[in-house]
C-alpha cells in the first residue's frame, strides 16, 4: 500500500489502509482516509505551487494543481530552465556546419524540425550560449524521432575553449561518446510510442565559460541523412526533470497534509521503494523536496503513513 496513515482502533472489512491508522493517503491509487472514513483528496491534502507546471503527459497544469503519475504524486523544488525555446526548434538559429533545417507540422506543444546532414558528422543546430561554471551539473532532456540517419547526437560544447562532450547512438540507445567537456551520467533512454523517443542525461562541465551551447545532430556523413527533433532543454540540476515549457521558472511545491491529530510519525513511501520516517508531526504538516533530501532531482511520493 502506498499512502499516508495514523492510529485507529478498528477498521471496516476489506479496508485498504494499514491497521491502527487514523489517516491514510494512497497517491498511486488516489484514495484517502481519515479516522476510518474515506475522504476526498481535497480533505486529505493541499498542493501549494505559486505558478503552473508540466506533468508527465506534457500538459500544463495551473497553480496549486497536483501532478499525478502512475507511481504517485510528483513533488519538486523550484526549477529554472537554462535553454531558450525548448519546444520550438524553429527558433534555434546558431548552426555548426551547414545542416539543412526544415520545419515539420506542429505536434502541440512542440514545433518540430528535421535536421539533415551536410556531409559533416558534426553538422547540427545549437541552443545558447549559456554561462556555466566548472563543476556545475547540467541535466538535459531531448525528444526526437529517428530519421534516415537512424541516430541522434547531443552536444555540450564550449565555443570558447573548444572542449565538448557528446552523446551519440541509434534511436533508443543513446550513450556517452566523448567527454572532453565533462563526464556524463544518469543517461536514460525512453520509448514514447509513435516512433518518438526521449533521452535524458547529466553532465558535470569542467570549464567555466559563457560560451556553452547544447547542440542536436543527425550524426551522419551522408548528405541528407536526418533526424526529427521535437524539443530540447537543460537546467542546473542533478537529474532531468519534467518538461518546463513556456515559463522559464517553476515555483517550489509544498505538500500540506491535513492530519487529524498532533504528535504522529509519518512514513513517507517513495516510488523507488524506499521510505523515510518523520516524528512529531501534526495537522497541516508541510513536506518539501528539499526537506526530504531530494533537491536537484525528480521524485514521486507513492504515499505516506502516519502512525
Amino acid at each position: 500500500m502506498l499512502g499516508i496513515a495514523a492510529e485507529l482502533d478498528c477498521r471496516p472489512p476489506l479496508a485498504w489502509w494499514p491497521e491502527d491508522a487514523v489517516f491514510a493517503a494512497d497517491f498511486a491509487g488516489w484514495r484517502f482516509m481519515c479516522d476510518g472514513t474515506p475522504i476526498a483528496a481535497t480533505q486529505a491534502f493541499a498542493l501549494l505551487r505559486m505558478g503552473p507546471a508540466w506533468d508527465d503527459a506534457v500538459q500544463e497544469l495551473a497553480a496549486n494543481t497536483p501532478r499525478r503519475s502512475a507511481a504517485g504524486l510528483l513533488l519538486e523544488e523550484a526549477r529554472q530552465r537554462l535553454s531558450d525555446h525548448p519546444a520550438t526548434p524553429t527558433d534555434w538559429t546558431f548552426l555548426s556546419g551547414m545542416p539543412i533545417v526544415t520545419p515539420l507540422p506542429g505536434e502541440p506543444p512542440f514545433s518540430p524540425i528535421r535536421i539533415a546532414s551536410d556531409g559533416n558528422i558534426f553538422a547540427r543546430v545549437n541552443l545558447g550560449p549559456q554561462s556555466l561554471a566548472s563543476g556545475e551539473r547540467i541535466s538535459l532532456r531531448v525528444r526526437y524521432r529517428a530519421g534516415t540517419s537512424e541516430r541522434l547526437g547531443v552536444y555540450m560544447r564550449d565555443e570558447v575553449s573548444g572542449v565538448q562532450s557528446i552523446l551519440d547512438g541509434p534511436a533508443g540507445a543513446i550513450a556517452a561518446q566523448s567527454a572532453s567537456g565533462g563526464a556524463w551520467s544518469n543517461i536514460v533512454n525512453t520509448v514514447l510510442g509513435g516512433g518518438l523517443h526521449e533521452v535524458t542525461a547529466t553532465i558535470a562541465v569542467n570549464t567555466s565559460s559563457a560560451g556553452w551551447r547544447m547542440g542536436l545532430s543527425p550524426r551522419s556523413t551522408v548528405v541528407g541523412a536526418d533526424v526529427e527533433v521535437f524539443g530540447a532543454m537543460n537546467e542546473k540540476r542533478d537529474r532531468a526533470g519534467n518538461w518546463l515549457l513556456g515559463q522559464t521558472n517553476q515555483p517550489a511545491e509544498q505538500l500540506v497534509l491535513h492530519l487529524p491529530e498532533d504528535d504522529r510519525v509519518l512514513e513517507v513511501q517513495l516510488d523507488d521503494g524506499s521510505t523515510q520516517s518523520i516524528e512529531g508531526v501534526g495537522p497541516d504538516h508541510v513536506l518539501t523536496a528539499e526537506g526530504l533530501g531530494f533537491a536537484g532531482r525528480r521524485f514521486v511520493i507513492g504515499g505516506i503513513v502516519a502512525w
